[in-house]
């Protein structure tokens, strides 16, 4: 969504301003606003991206950093990353707290110091428990000639109970990390004398709720990790995991009875892997 303007004004809130050319505030560094910020002329323009989070994220990559095949750094680009070459747009770290459309000002919330700056949001960072208690950073002003508003979406839920409130979303590198977290500290609390038996089984039981290209590639890359590496390094704990992707209203798990679903609705699973409670292996499409 696209807002412009042609004011001799539009530069007035910032000491760095260029009142030969235009004045290009994006919101966003996400696919749509990072390729604009880089596609723009900054012959032509005097390009401004505005954005929670410091860099673009590819997230194609996001299951293999979560699980440890890849590190964070990899799927990440800086957004100034072209400053050095002075090609690079101006870039400030906020959120888009308020937008004047008479006046062509924006208002921008600083949040260097946002715990929520790269994690997935399902509702509005102000509403909430935790999110309630967030201190406020300082606000600042800037005026456009032509705004952009390329901010993506809240992460979706359908309607499944418990998932907004318990599950994990994976949409940002500060999603990984906690995955990988939750991951390794599931398997070492399952490893411990003190964990019973029905424990190790709930801790080992993975649920992927949807069953879109980041569901169905996380849930190979989780397989991946038990059978190539945790298989390795807790060799008595295999046997408990178990790998499940809930589709609509059928699960899917990775055990005997799940896989006679499977091959009843006609579907294959996306990469082999032997990562289940049953040991049983599934073939590639």
């Amino acid at each position: 969504m696209t807002h412009e303007r042609h004011s001799q004004n539009a530069n007035r809130f910032s000491s760095t301003a260029q009142p030969d050319r235009q004045r290009v505030i994006v919101l966003g560094s996400g696919w749509a606003g990072y390729s604009l910020s880089r596609d723009l002329d900054p012959r032509k323009y005097q390009i401004v991206v505005v954005s929670p989070r410091s860099y673009f994220v590819f997230t194609p990559l996001l299951a293999s950093t979560s699980v440890g095949t890849l590190e964070f750094r990899c799927a990440l680009e800086p957004t100034r990353a072209r400053k050095g070459e002075k090609q690079g747009p101006q870039f400030f770290q906020g959120w888009a707290d308020g937008v004047d459309f008479d006046q062509r000002t924006l208002q921008i919330e600083e949040t260097v110091e946002d715990p929520l700056q790269s994690v997935a949001l399902a509702k509005d960072r102000g509403v909430g428990d935790v999110e309630g208690k967030r201190a406020k950073g300082r606000v600042f002003e800037m005026g456009w000639d032509k705004l952009v508003v390329a901010v993506g979406c809240y992460s979706q839920t359908f309607g499944t109970k418990g998932v907004r409130e318990h599950g994990y979303f994976l949409k940002d590198v500060g999603d990984a990390r906690k995955i990988r977290n939750r991951l390794l500290s599931c398997f070492e609390t399952a490893s411990l004398p003190t964990t019973s038996e029905e424990m190790k089984r709930m801790l080992l039981n993975f649920a992927v709720v949807g069953g879109g290209p980041t569901g169905i590639e996380w849930s190979a890359e989780l397989c991946d990790m038990i059978e190539e590496d945790m298989k390795k390094l807790y060799p008595e704990l295999v046997g408990y995991s178990k790998v499940c992707s809930i589709l609509s209203s059928l699960v899917y798990g990775r055990s005997l009875e799940a896989d006679q679903v499977i091959r009843s609705q006609s579907t294959t699973s996306p990469r082999k892997s032997s990562a289940c409670s049953t040991r049983n292996s599934a073939t590639t499409p």
